[in-house]
């Protein structure tokens, strides 16, 4: 099911998990998009809710850019962290997006 618009809202299409400590950084601006070791379900444009785990979710955001990212794009200590999680694969993919609403339940 992909978002539809009913009057002025647009209802989420899917979500995006993240750890704890990405949450403030989300909120505030600072970070803008994520990397993932597959191809997101997601398209630019879609609504998406941001997720800690199970969690209600702490913001809704559209996804602004999709994009393959290679190893040597990223700086040193992301690489090894992300290598450390997705292992080798041949790339990565860049979801940048934009929060639209952060959640108001606690």
């Amino acid at each position: 099911m992909k978002g539809t618009r009913n009057k002025s809202t647009v209802q989420p299409v899917g979500r995006i998990s993240f750890r704890e400590e990405f949450v403030a950084p989300i909120l505030d601006g600072r970070k803008t998009s994520t990397i993932r070791g597959r191809k997101p379900a997601h398209r630019v444009g879609d609504v998406v809710t941001l997720h800690v785990g199970p969690r209600p979710p702490f913001a809704t955001a559209r996804i602004a850019a999709i994009d393959t990212v290679g190893w040597d794009e990223l700086p040193p200590d992301q690489r090894e962290r992300l290598h450390a999680t997705y292992g080798d694969r041949e790339h990565l993919w860049r979801v940048a997006f934009a929060v639209a609403e952060p959640s108001t339940q606690p």
